[in-house]
């Protein structure tokens, strides 16, 4: 049974409908027109935890069993190679919202890794999850994996450590040359990395609803 059946199995019923339940009646259960429900119930629009109440109470039934599946904002791609930095880049929002993986440490947003500067821990295709941005760092992010944020817009990941120069940081990858003495404006540690080979399993919508949360049903076929 898929996620959306429990809700069709009453307002496409001849039960459902002897009740006077019907899509149009939750139309307006839901403040939307009946052709939205309709995409809502036989599309892929995901449903929203704000729905389901009251979806169940004008149904009169039990939803399945669902745990919640929390979407941040994929901010950007990062490139990079052997010689240059891996760049971050914002673009003015996000570009998607991406699932954020069971279990994983909680995370503000999420970029794509694109080259090889970091290779053999935030690789090509990679997702790296970002936690909480603070400008300057502060110190419990120094020797941390970062998104660091340089003067001129430049956006680099790198590891974050202290200089020998005051107010400066050095930048170390796994695979480029380190970055000395920089001006370090604002840093977000990376709280998870999702390989590419697991990263295009990571749901994604081109938006998200008021709680950046949608519904997972455990008997989701």
């Amino acid at each position: 049974m898929d996620h959306k059946q429990w809700i069709r199995d009453v307002v496409d019923s001849g039960d459902g409908q002897a009740r006077g339940i019907n899509r149009a009646g939750l139309a307006r259960v839901l403040g939307r027109s009946q052709s939205a429900v309709n995409r809502l119930l036989d599309g892929d629009q995901e449903l929203k935890v704000s729905d389901v109440a009251k979806i169940a109470a004008y149904l009169e039934v039990e939803p399945p069993p669902f745990h919640r599946t929390a979407f941040v904002p994929l901010l950007g791609k990062v490139s990079g190679g052997r010689n240059e930095a891996v760049l971050f880049g914002e673009n003015g929002g996000p570009i998607d919202w991406i699932a954020l993986p069971a279990r994983s440490a909680p995370a503000r947003g999420a970029l794509e890794v694109e080259g090889d500067s970091m290779r053999g821990i935030a690789g090509h295709g990679f997702i790296a999850f970002i936690g909480e941005k603070h400008a300057p760092p502060t110190p419990d992010q120094v020797d941390q994996l970062c998104v660091c944020g340089l003067p001129g817009g430049q956006r680099v990941v790198k590891f974050l450590h202290p200089s020998k120069y005051p107010e400066r940081f050095d930048l170390h990858s796994s695979n480029d040359e380190p970055m000395l003495a920089q001006a370090v404006e604002w840093a977000a540690i990376v709280t998870n990395i999702v390989p590419a080979t697991q990263a295009g399993t990571l749901a994604r919508r081109s938006e998200a609803d008021e709680d950046h949360v949608f519904l997972n049903f455990e008997n989701r076929a």
